[in-house]
């Protein structure tokens, strides 16, 4: 006496497989699709699977923990003898290839469009970081000459600067300027001189970087340029 056909709902076909019921519903799906392998149907469509789809369901779980990759699996199932596929009725065989086709096709244009928008994706980072390192470039140079300009323009006001607190030291009477040394001799007090010049510089730098950072009238900065030109040496000349 033959042993009785059992019948399986999805979910309790994967736990006779030992997978989780959204892998196995994928796997018989593909099978479908790809006109290998056709399951049951009840009248309401919903699939009823058998001793047959359990065999199946279980030769790819078991190529499956061996890593094969599915592709390979699907192509086993059809070669291996051993195997009982069941047939696709008349009408449903057409249907599932019109089906196959379609998702083959369906699928080939979802590769050529995640193709096109990784190219897209790629080509717009390059840009931007051609960009990024275009502008880093561009700034480092900017940067370097603007180093470049500061120092210019700092030597140019403390040259400056130390030339009219010359001239301003030289126009101090000398009972500020000079101490004696000695019964009869006086010189100049150079601690003291010293100290004047820094003080000067530090009490007119800031006027005069604003000057030259605001672009106020060249004749201004001529003028105090000409005027540091004037001082008289120690000699007075």
């Amino acid at each position: 006496m033959s042993e009785e056909m059992r019948y399986w709902k999805l979910n309790a076909l994967a736990d006779e497989i030992g997978c989780h019921f959204t892998t196995v519903n994928r796997w018989f799906n593909t099978l479908e699709t790809r006109g290998i392998h056709y399951v049951e149907k009840a009248p309401d469509g919903t699939r009823v699977y058998t001793d047959l789809d359990l065999m199946i369901g279980q030769y790819i779980q078991e190529k499956r923990n061996k890593n094969w990759n599915f592709d390979g699996i699907l192509a086993q199932i059809v070669d291996d003898a051993t195997l009982e596929l069941r047939p696709f009725p008349k009408g449903a065989m057409k249907s599932g290839n019109e089906l196959s086709l379609d998702v083959t096709k369906l699928s080939e244009a979802l590769q050529d469009r995640m193709s096109e928008l990784l190219q897209q994706q790629e080509d717009h980072f390059n840009e931007r970081l051609q960009a990024a390192i275009q502008g880093n470039q561009q700034f480092r140079l900017e940067m370097r000459q603007k180093d470049i300009t500061d120092m210019i323009t700092n030597n140019r006001i403390t040259n400056t600067l130390r030339l009219e607190a010359l001239k301003a030291w030289a126009a101090l009477p000398d009972s500020e300027r000079l101490i004696k040394k000695g019964l009869f001799r006086k010189e100049e007090d150079l601690n003291k001189k010293e100290q004047f010049l820094t003080q000067y510089e530090m009490d007119h730098y800031a006027d005069r970087l604003r000057l030259e950072t605001t672009n106020e009238p060249y004749e201004e900065a001529e003028r105090l340029h000409q005027e540091a030109n004037d001082i008289p040496d120690e000699h007075g000349q």
